[in-house]
């Protein structure tokens, strides 16, 4: 009975698995304005950070993968957050205001 039970909940998790986006995945983000940045949900903008991570990483950190990344992209999530929160600049590009928060963060060392 126990190995039933087992076995129906590996197969479980793994439906469950295939069905689920990764959170690295579907942002849509990168070419946006802050404004629509600030009207995106929570994991569209999770999703869309990762890939600009990555762009500005990669050559200095080869070995990224996308569990490695997420510390990167949240760091970055929160900082294009702060800027984006009740700023008169909503014209401003995502990706100009993420480079800017990865040069800040020091991430260039």
């Amino acid at each position: 009975m126990l190995r039933i039970f087992s076995v129906l909940f590996i197969i479980f998790l793994n439906t469950h698995v295939c069905f689920a986006g990764e959170w690295y995945q579907d942002g849509t983000l990168h070419k946006e304005t802050l404004g629509d940045w600030s009207a995106a949900t929570y994991s569209n903008r999770l999703a869309t950070s990762p890939d600009m991570a990555y762009v500005f990483l990669k050559d200095s950190k080869p070995n990224i993968n996308p569990r490695r990344l997420r510390p990167y992209a949240e760091q970055l999530m929160e900082c294009v957050n702060e800027v984006a929160v009740g700023t008169e600049f909503d014209y401003l590009k995502v990706a100009e205001i993420a480079g800017t928060c990865m040069i800040l963060s020091g991430w260039t060392d």
